[in-house]
């Protein structure tokens, strides 16, 4: 024995997952506005976000619902 374990999925390959989570900079590119704006939405209630610890982060669920609104219509 050479007391070295090797696990079935040593060398299966490394599993990707879809992207869920976004930060406020990530929104603010994809909604063509400021960060500052995406924190202010979020402070207000707006715009809805996850927290993790300190961390906020926005789902895609959360901007799609935000863009659909009548406050994320211009006009």
């Amino acid at each position: 024995m050479s007391g070295t374990a090797v696990s079935p999925d040593h060398d299966a390959l490394p599993v990707t997952l879809p992207r869920v989570l976004f930060t406020a900079e990530e929104v603010a590119r994809c909604l063509a506005i400021s960060p500052t704006l995406v924190r202010q939405l979020t402070s207000t209630g707006d715009l809805r976000c996850r927290r993790i610890g300190r961390l906020v982060r926005y789902t895609h669920a959360d901007i799609t619902a935000f863009a659909g609104s009548e406050r994320g219509e211009s006009g």
